[in-house]
């Protein structure tokens, strides 16, 4: 009897171990989705908006014009702030853009802090390290 114990002692210490080990390498474990927040075109801010762009090169008047596509091209009166083209999108009720300069191709990207369908205000970076702020208004 002592060494039929003994085998099921093993027996059960063998499966145990298994299991343990099979529980603690599963990969089964509930994952935390990552959501993107949705961009969207907001048809209200297709349009012509004319404002200020300021930033560590100095500021500029700027005229930015925002398509039903998607697209967004932006001119500019200064000698150092350059023209761009790119994506614009609505993402969390903020403006946000993105695109390359008509210089030399750096990356530019403007995060808004809101849109309204009149006032669109917030910051712009690039990829050569400069930045800035920008105010719009649509006319």
């Amino acid at each position: 009897m002592k060494v039929l114990n003994l085998n099921y002692f093993f027996i059960l210490l063998g499966l145990t171990l298994f299991f343990t080990i099979s529980c603690a390498s599963d990969d089964n474990s509930p994952e935390i989705a990552v959501v993107p927040a949705t961009r969207t075109i907001d048809p209200e801010l297709v349009g012509i908006w004319n404002g200020t762009a300021e930033g560590t090169m100095g500021s500029a008047n700027v005229s930015f014009t925002l398509q039903q596509d998607g697209a967004i091209s932006a001119e500019t009166d200064s000698q150092v702030l350059c023209p761009f083209s790119g994506s614009w999108w609505v993402s969390g009720g903020k403006f946000e853009a993105s695109g390359e300069d008509e210089c030399d191709g750096t990356s530019i990207s403007l995060r808004g802090n809101g849109a309204s369908s009149i006032k669109i205000s917030g910051n712009w970076t690039a990829s050569s390290g400069n930045n800035g702020t920008f105010s719009m208004t649509k006319l």
